[in-house]
């Protein structure tokens, strides 16, 4: 610093002090921890960097010598041309010394007298200062003069501060208009934004502070809290020039720049009144200042926008880089950008930075970086079956220039800031995305973020610049918002955004956007699909593709508004019909029958519905009177003769983790009957109208046909009803169901296993099992399981809990636990999750539709059928090696008769054992509970009545309150819905349960390891 400041004063031109090549190195030498790089190896390469590392230091050492050297003998060489007037005496004798001593370099200063007489008779002496002054201005410490080699210079320290208030949304300056000198009635015309000397010495924050409470009269404890001073924006200049006020003298000025913010809601906040400095309305004011000598002068100051300030440090910035080597001539021609556009980069919007570093080719010469931090974001989401990204494909500038870019969100960062808190500016600020938007519809994806580093010449300034790169990527997973449309979703289409203001000198832009395809290679795979989803997906893209060729202007000049209205209603139709695949395929279209029919023609028809056709209950069900059933909801604690445990199991009926293996032998092998007096029974006694004695009769036949198979038995089937009762709860069904329907999901889950012995539908088949040819082949073990339970509902009235209802409610209560049980083959997984997906797209879709509930109930049954998988991982290890262990008896039995080995059942390949539950859970269990996650519904929706007479009863007032479901848009996707509900107990407990469980078959190798050697 000694140097720099002594070629100041010399008049050199400045230029940076090159660092030293050893010290700038030594920072790159240690690692995170502090220690020295490579002392990790042998100790022979220890102490050859030690030594080094002193030899290093030896060298600087030598360095700092000869600096010091070089630095005296330029201080003796600045003495023999050099005359210093830094501390003069306040007497007359001393200014006639520095009167001579200025007179002997050539420079004649008026005296004061002299400059009174000069301006009585003309203008000419006025704004012109005396040798009084400059004596003055040296003895107060304001400036220095020296007498380098016959030429008298004049060095000078002065501060500048730019005072930022934002007024009315926009960004406003103080800046002096005017100052009037009291003494001798001057005014002079300045412009300039608040400008104070600093004293020899001081330092510059001192001076600010000392600025702002002698020119504006703000005191200490109203800087501390309303101002704020933007450290990064300070940056020093030097210029040397003839000096305005003194004739024949050259100044050196160094000028110090900085920015400082009015923060007003401070001031609101300790309730300090602005109204001194013009604020909050931005007026005009006057300020007194006392100067040192006792003049005064007054100051009137006027808050404007920055333009004009602007330009004065945007010269000064200029002049800072051609001191460093940089073609100031380049900027603004061609493709560059203009020097105003850098400077408002750098210091105002600090989206980079300039410093000075070793040239590349590694020479002592130095030349200017700029450095950019970026911030690239991928954002992508799902339409249908497609994996589409954002893209930048043009920008329109605020000069009417079009600019290709083909590129990602690419956002600069700003001075500190991480690309973390850049994210929700840059979708602000680019896109035009709220906050608020922002938390509901974008979703960052972990782990995705890369860094990388980008050293090239600027496409837009003549300077080497550093890009600093962090990539992320940001998901859309609910294409279908309504927020979306601005957007171009769910159809993909392009659109444009607006960033800043538009109009000259604004910075405003236009953002053309596109949304494409991303290539095969990072598409993330749908682990499957039907054709008949891909139908109903292809019928809702035509949909979109109607929708938006009808909202063209151009549809309606050219006639097409009518013909495109019939084909959406048509489509819509289409979908609609679709989306119900049950119902397409029963309805039979007999009215042209029935028309051509003269006689007998309504029970012909009403036979062929009920017999020729799959809508046989519905059917019979409006031949039925109606019920002169009375549900009431009743869910009494059950009490009366419950065992010792009971308690226990009480306690865990609605804890999903609670462990029934646990809990079992505390029952004596009557964990079924046990359970399903706790949940069955409080049903029976007014819901079913039955006595308890019946219900528990019912429980004990249906618990003694479960066989002791390793996994098929009585637990089995009380772990797949707890579960199936959590899943129901925690997506809102059981509310939405009637109280037959529980009780039909309740006994359906009890019974869905019932008769079993451990063995698949495919070994019935391929052994020619007597149930594989009474049921033809199809679903045998289910269609088995329910029949057993019909049979013991019908073998007696004793254990018959259906038989106090009315037939049709007696019918519909069989049909629903008839569909649970059959809906837990296998067989049908993937078709059944793809009609589910289908129908919950379907625009009429809801929990009232008993429909959609039937079907909804037979999912969740599915779901805890193989719900041990989301179980805690000591759980569900458990109930995995039980079905293991069931499928390599089965695999055993496959051998010895000769029959091949099933897949899975194979005890010679239990060494994947790991990979195979892994791949279980993955491929078959997830897409089920990411399809139960996905439907949010039902849990403000009225519960339906179970009867014609029920239905007949007015609502009570809570009913009325509950909300309605509203109608679903016929353009929603299967993918956004997946992802609706991301905060749903399904995904957050369940689902993510899966993937723990999934990561662990592969981590924990102990584990696999012991059940391999168990089994």
């Amino acid at each position: 610093s000694k140097c720099v400041r002594n070629a100041a004063d010399a008049g050199g031109a400045m230029r940076p002090r090159s660092p030293l090549p050893a010290a700038t190195n030594l920072s790159r030498c240690a690692t995170p921890s502090g220690n020295v790089a490579g002392t990790g190896g042998p100790p022979g390469a220890k102490v050859a960097v030690l030594q080094k590392i002193v030899s290093m230091q030896q060298e600087i050492s030598r360095l700092e010598v000869e600096v010091e050297e070089v630095h005296r003998q330029l201080e003796k060489e600045r003495a023999k041309n050099t005359v210093s007037f830094s501390h003069p005496s306040g007497d007359a004798e001393d200014l006639d010394r520095l009167a001579q001593q200025l007179s002997s370099a050539g420079v004649e200063l008026p005296r004061q007298e002299e400059l009174a007489m000069c301006a009585q008779s003309s203008r000419e002496g006025r704004g012109a200062k005396t040798l009084e002054d400059l004596h003055r201005e040296v003895r107060q410490s304001l400036s220095k003069v020296s007498i380098v080699s016959g030429e008298v210079l004049r060095s000078v320290d002065m501060l500048q501060i730019c005072l930022v208030c934002r007024i009315n949304g926009d960004y406003f300056c103080l800046l002096e208009r005017d100052c009037f000198d009291m003494s001798t009635s001057e005014r002079r015309g300045c412009m300039v934004p608040v400008r104070w000397k600093i004293r020899l010495g001081d330092d510059w924050r001192l001076a600010l502070r000392k600025a702002f409470e002698e020119k504006l009269g703000l005191d200490a404890d109203m800087q501390d809290k309303v101002l704020q001073v933007d450290e990064d924006s300070y940056f020093v200049s030097y210029t040397q020039e003839a000096s305005t006020q003194y004739s024949q003298i050259q100044t050196v000025t160094q000028l110090h720049q900085v920015v400082v913010h009015i923060r007003y809601k401070h001031a609101v906040k300790y309730n300090i009144s602005l109204d001194l400095i013009g604020l909050p309305g931005g007026n005009d004011f006057v300020t007194r200042e006392v100067c040192a000598d006792g003049r005064q002068r007054l100051h009137v100051w006027c808050w404007t926008n920055r333009q004009q300030e602007r330009m004065e440090l945007v010269a000064n910035f200029g002049k800072y880089l051609a001191g460093r080597g940089v073609d100031i001539a380049s900027f603004g021609k061609g493709s560059m950008k203009s020097l105003y556009q850098l400077y408002v980069e750098v210091y105002e919007q600090r989206e980079s930075s300039i410093k000075e570093v070793r040239d590349i080719a590694g020479t002592q010469n130095f030349e200017l970086l700029r450095t950019v931090c970026l911030l690239e974001i991928i954002l992508t989401t799902e339409v249908g079956y497609r994996k589409l990204t954002l893209m930048s494909s043009d920008q329109y500038l605020d000069d009417g220039r079009r600019r290709k870019v083909n590129q990602f969100l690419a956002f600069k960062l700003r001075a500190g800031e991480t690309w973390q808190e850049a994210i929700p500016r840059a979708f602000a600020e680019r896109l035009g995305v709220p906050e608020e938007v922002q938390q509901k519809c974008f979703e960052f994806v972990e782990g995705s973020d890369v860094y990388k580093e980008i050293l090239r010449m600027s496409s837009g300034y003549p300077i080497r610049t550093l890009y600093k790169v962090w990539q992320v990527t940001v998901r859309i997973p609910n294409p279908t918002h309504e927020a979306m449309k601005d957007f171009g979703l769910p159809g993909g289409n392009s659109f444009v955004s607006q960033e800043g203001r538009l109009g000259p000198n604004q910075r405003g832009r236009l953002h053309v956007w596109s949304w494409s395809t991303m290539d095969d290679d990072t598409r993330d795979q749908v682990c499957f699909s039907t054709a008949y989803e891909t139908l109903c997906c292809t019928l809702q893209e035509v949909e979109d593709l109607v929708l938006q060729t009808s909202a063209l202007v151009q549809a309606e000049s050219l006639g097409l508004d009518a013909p495109l209205s019939q084909c959406l209603q048509k489509i819509q139709a289409c979908m609609k019909k679709v989306a119900d695949i049950d119902g397409m395929i029963g309805e039979v279209d007999v009215g042209n029958f029935a028309t051509r029919s003269k006689e007998g023609s309504a029970d012909l028809m009403e036979y062929i519905v009920t017999n020729c056709t799959r809508n046989q209950t519905l059917a019979a069900r409006s031949r039925v009177a109606r019920s002169t059933f009375n549900s009431v909801d009743c869910m009494d604690d059950f009490s009366a003769g419950v065992l010792p445990n009971m308690a226990k199991l009480s306690a865990g009926l609605d804890e999903l983790e609670f462990n029934l293996l646990e809990a079992a032998p505390l029952f004596d092998g009557r964990i079924l009957q046990c359970y399903g007096d706790l949940v069955l029974g409080p049903l029976c006694r007014k819901s079913l109208r039955c006595k308890m004695d019946t219900a528990q009769a019912f429980l004990e036949k249906i618990g003694g046909l479960y066989l002791d198979n390793p996994y098929h038995n009585a637990l089995h089937a009380t772990q797949t009803c707890q579960i199936t009762r959590w899943i129901s709860k925690a997506i809102g069904l059981e509310k939405a169901q009637s109280r037959l329907e529980r009780v039909a999901c309740i006994i359906a889950a009890l019974c869905h296993d019932v008769s079993h012995f451990g063995r698949n539908n495919a070994f019935c088949i391929s052994t020619l099992h007597p149930l594989a040819l009474v049921y033809n082949d199809h679903q045998v073990l289910e269609n088995m399981h329910a029949a057993t339970c019909f049979k013991v509902l019908y073998s007696s009235d004793s254990v018959n809990v259906l038989a106090a209802l009315a037939p049709q409610d007696r019918q519909q209560v069989r049909t629903q636990i008839v569909e649970g049980i059959l809906s837990t083959d296998m067989s049908e997984h993937f078709q059944a999750i793809s009609k589910f997906r289908v129908r919950l797209d379907g625009p009429d879709f809801t929990f009232e539709n008993p429909m959609d509930r039937r079907l909804l109930a037979q999912l969740c049954l599915k779901g805890g059928d193989i719900g041990h998988s989301t179980l805690p991982w000591g759980i569900h290890v458990q109930w995995s090696q039980r079905v293991v262990q069931e499928f390599l008896e089965q695999g055993d039995d496959e051998r010895r008769m000769g029959l091949p080995v099933s897949a899975m059942c194979d005890r010679q390949a239990s060494a994947d054992l790991g990979s195979s539950q892994r791949g279980f859970i993955t491929f078959v269990c997830l897409p089920l509970f990411e399809a139960l996650a996905s439907c949010t519904e039902g849990i403000a929706h009225p519960v339906p009545k179970d009867t014609a007479e029920e239905a007949s009863k007015p609502e009570s007032d809570e009913e009325q309150n509950m909300g309605m479901r509203p109608t679903g848009s016929a353009s929603s996707r299967w993918t956004a819905r997946r992802r609706e509900a991301a905060d749903t107990p399904v995904q957050k407990v369940l689902v993510t349960a899966l993937h723990a469980n999934a990561s662990r078959w592969l981590e924990d190798t102990a584990v696999v390891e012991r059940l391999r050697e168990e089994l």
